[in-house]
């Protein structure tokens, strides 16, 4: 069962609810480690709830992102901010504390929704990380002057997506603060102008690594199909091959067949080709005479033709022997096609 004390809006009970809360031992006790760092924890809360009134203290069980659960004071309730706005906070003070920063938690009263854009808030829990938790160093650092901080950034860089721009100018710090107040506001100005372009770096980045993903999947996809068309290829080149090696065999086989089987003379097999044909009729003599005739005609005119090239014989002795030739091609000529006719 948890158990847990809350304090009145007085701000004497909120006194006495702090030196009932850090007093108390047995198993109601506060889960803190430096126990003579106590009084510490002390100053430092009600300095706080005397320079905020809207805030008030309480001690409840904290369950860390390990389930580790541990007893703490928590400082709660609303965060002025400008505009007359205000949002719920949340301060929990580590059992570190005050050498760990506190945990420190946002969230509306309107419901309204985390601003992701907001470098400066977790969209998903609400919890802060401003530059001063993330810089934060005992002695030189207290609850005041980190409420003060939370106070100016959330007014510069509203949380909640209802809240819109501050239309106020931020007032000058309370004193005590005002030293360090133009470092730490270039520090803030400089951690969410640096987190935001980060942001926008980040989700270019993503995209781009989107794209080359999609990219990647599309070449895995092309590669194997281009390794199935190969390994498609290299079987069908295989059974090429294969076939090709039976043709052979059975090439060999008809080759020994003929071999074996001869009928052709010897005369015959080693005569050149157009004295194996012999012609059998006087109309066949005829048209292979006039042919031959015609061709060698042919020859001798592209002989005639080399040597005018060459100048080795007169252009008109060259004329007068062309139109000699192709004066008997025309009669081969006529006599073939008065034979076709004929027949």
């Amino acid at each position: 069962m948890t158990h847990f004390l809350r304090s009145s809006s007085s701000s004497s009970s909120s006194v006495r609810f702090v030196d009932l809360a850090l007093s108390t031992t047995g198993p109601r006790s506060l889960s803190y480690v430096h126990q003579n760092l106590k009084w510490i924890i002390r100053e430092h809360v009600l300095s706080l709830i005397k320079e905020f009134p809207t805030l008030s203290p309480s001690s409840d069980h904290f369950t860390q992102e390990d389930g580790i659960t541990f007893h703490l004071l928590c400082v709660h309730g609303g965060l002025p901010l400008a505009c007359s706005r205000s949002a719920l906070v949340a301060i929990w003070l580590h059992q570190s504390y005050p050498f760990v920063p506190p945990i420190v938690y946002l969230s509306s009263a309107s419901a309204a929704e985390i601003d992701r854009s907001n470098p400066l808030v977790d969209a998903s829990t609400g919890a802060a990380s401003t530059p001063y938790l993330k810089t934060w160093q005992y002695p030189n650092s207290n609850l005041c002057d980190l409420v003060r901080n939370l106070v100016y950034v959330f007014t510069q860089w509203p949380p909640f997506v209802s809240f819109g721009p501050s239309q106020k100018p931020i007032a000058d710090p309370p004193p005590g603060w005002a030293s360090l107040a133009s470092k730490r506001e270039a520090t803030d100005r400089l951690y969410v102008s640096l987190s935001r372009d980060v942001g926008v770096f980040k989700a270019q980045t993503d995209k781009e690594i989107e794209s080359l993903v999609s990219i990647q999947g599309k070449l895995k996809e092309r590669t194997w199909t281009a390794n199935r068309g190969l390994e498609g290829l290299v079987k069908e080149k295989e059974k090429l091959s294969g076939m090709v090696v039976k043709m052979e065999e059975r090439a060999d086989v008809v080759r020994s067949w003929l071999w074996a089987n001869n009928s052709v003379p010897p005369a015959v097999a080693e005569a050149a080709p157009e004295e194996v044909f012999e012609v059998m009729d006087d109309k066949s003599k005829f048209v292979l005479k006039n042919e031959a005739e015609s061709l060698a005609i042919d020859d001798v005119v592209w002989v005639l033709d080399e040597a005018l090239m060459k100048r080795t014989v007169e252009f008109h002795g060259y004329i007068k022997q062309v139109r000699v030739l192709y004066r008997e091609q025309f009669f081969h000529a006529a006599m073939l096609n008065k034979l076709q006719q004929q027949y």
